[in-house]
């Protein structure tokens, strides 16, 4: 099965960093690390997501969201493009 989720800017800086050969040890440390900062990222994705479709009065403002309900939220959208990628 193929994975279809992006990756984060906090996971391509990861594997980068991994590529140059600039993490040593093993790599537990790193894991932790990058834990925290995707949950911040992640708030991040969701909260610009909230933000970028509803203006104050939670109107949808761009055509492409229209046909959405209230129920697809910025959860759902983080999961369906970011979520599932873990390394």
């Amino acid at each position: 099965m193929t994975n279809n989720k992006q990756q984060t800017a906090v996971e391509q800086f990861a594997i980068a960093l991994y590529e140059k050969g600039l993490l040593i040890g093993n790599g537990d440390w790193m894991q932790d690390v990058l834990q925290e900062f995707k949950e911040i990222e992640k708030e991040q994705i969701m909260y610009a997501y909230e933000n970028g479709i509803c203006d104050e009065n939670e109107n949808i403002l761009s055509p492409e969201f229209s046909n959405r309900t209230g129920d697809y939220d910025s959860e759902q959208y983080y999961e369906e493009n970011y979520g599932g990628s873990e390394q």
